[in-house]
This record gives C-alpha cells, structure tokens and sequence, in this order.
C-alpha cells in the first residue's frame, strides 16, 4: 500500500496541507499523506501558492516575462528564479535570460541538497522550461 512520508522531508505549507519531497520524485503516487489528489484541496493551495510566488518575484521585464518568471517561482521556487535574476546582471531580464542562467549548481546553492542527484536535477531545470511555456500558452490569453 501506499507509504508514509518520512516527516523530516516534509514542509506543512499555509493552506494545511503537505508537500513531501519524497511524494514529489515518485508524483505522490506512493504516498498515503499526499493531499495533491483532493481537487479543491490543490486548487485552493495552489491560488495560496502562486499569489505569494507573485509577489516575491519582481525583477524580471514586465508583460508576459515576469508572469514566466513567477510561475517559473511556482514551480521550482522564488529562490531558483531570484538567483537567476541577479546571475543575468540586468535590472529587468527576459524569461528566457533568466533560464539561461539555470544551472546544477545554482539549484543545490538555492537549497536542492543531495537528495536531488545531478541526473534529477537536470530534469527539473528541462521541466521548468517546458511547465512555464505550457501555463503560459494554456492561459495567455487572460493572464495579462
């Protein structure tokens, strides 16, 4: 049957439920405490999630970058998407300079420890790539 989540890879995020990193490299489906299947559950964690996402990214172009930067922060976190921002050297960067700037290291400095391995990491880069111009695409017409 399903599995626990170890708690100490836990976090207990702001609208109640959890997030397990151990659910997360499996896709949560072997983890009986994973909540991501509740519909109203995830919706109303993700709103939660985004608007914060939203509000501690800012330095990226305005229009269409910055909301990818954002949702870039929804996905793999506001630390990977700020360092890449200051990495680029620019007051306001591209989306796309910004992911340039995307890097193993940057993840394992931004707080992927070695739980991660480099072959994951490097996944993770590829599908926020791939995430961010999928939301984006989906929703551009009534996001901006």
């Amino acid at each position: 049957g399903p599995q626990q989540c170890d708690l100490n890879t836990c976090q207990t995020q702001s609208s109640g439920w959890i997030w397990c990193k151990a659910c997360a490299k499996t896709g949560g489906s072997n983890c009986a405490s994973d909540d991501r299947f509740d519909a109203e559950k995830n919706i109303r964690s993700g709103v939660i999630a985004f608007k914060k996402k939203q509000n501690s990214v800012t330095g990226c172009q305005a229009g269409a970058d910055l909301i990818k930067c954002q949702v870039a922060a929804y996905n793999a976190g506001q630390a990977i998407v700020n360092g890449a921002i200051k990495k680029t050297g620019k007051a306001a960067p591209t989306w796309e300079e910004v992911y340039a700037q995307y890097d193993i290291q940057l993840f394992r400095d931004k707080g992927y420890d070695s739980g991660f391995s480099d072959d994951e990491l490097r996944s993770k880069i590829d599908h926020t790539h791939g995430y961010v111009n999928g939301i984006y695409n989906a929703y551009a017409g009534g996001i901006e």
